[in-house]
């Protein structure tokens, strides 16, 4: 049975009427109470994981701005912006990247989505050079589920990365490429061809 949203409040969101539909769900056409209007998917309305156009994200940030000295007059620090990009991933219909993120259900835990303060006592500083990285692609943010890490490793841990076992070890497949001494696509080939990279 469809979902009928309209009239409803979810957060921020007022439902104003149903607009289209996507691989994701119903898209429904909201008004958040800032003003602006977005369109968000039926699932992600009722689960809790859209309250906002994005402006409650802000607010939160603003909240705290002043709290741990890493933003208001010190400038905004590597970690400081690893965390609003973190939300915006996930909380920012509008934003460039929400679609892998908050569209594919990724969610920031209690603790870190409305405390930086917790963020940073859990992660500590970024290290320079280092990224945030989930470490199972297929869940949230959260202290058991994050590291600092390099490009390199962070590319490799994308849901798209081709795995390969050798000898009862599961590497990416770009890092069997770097201890073997091969080529990547010579690895990817044999692999297909033969499911496996033994030669």
């Amino acid at each position: 049975m469809p979902l009928r949203l309209a009239g409803k409040t979810f957060g921020r969101l007022l439902v104003i009427k149903q607009v289209e539909s996507c691989p994701q769900g119903t898209r429904w056409l909201c008004e958040c109470q800032c003003g602006k209007q977005s369109t968000v998917v039926g699932k992600y309305l009722t689960s809790g994981n859209t309250k906002s156009c994005g402006c409650l994200s802000l607010d939160v940030t603003r909240q705290v701005k002043t709290t741990h000295g890493h933003t208001a007059g010190h400038g905004v620090t590597t970690t400081y912006n690893a965390w609003i990009l973190m939300l915006g991933r996930c909380y920012n219909p509008n934003g460039p990247q929400f679609h892998d993120y908050g569209g594919r259900g990724i969610t920031v835990c209690e603790r870190w989505r409305y405390s930086y303060t917790n963020f940073l006592r859990d992660m500590g500083e970024r290290p320079t050079g280092l990224l945030l990285d989930r470490i199972d692609n297929n869940q949230g943010y959260s202290p058991d589920n994050c590291r600092w890490t390099d490009r390199t490793t962070q590319n490799r841990n994308r849901r798209n990365t081709k795995f390969a076992e050798l000898n009862g070890e599961r590497k990416p497949l770009a890092e069997w490429a770097e201890i073997l001494g091969e080529k990547y696509m010579a690895l990817a080939y044999r692999l297909r061809k033969t499911g496996s990279i033994a030669k």
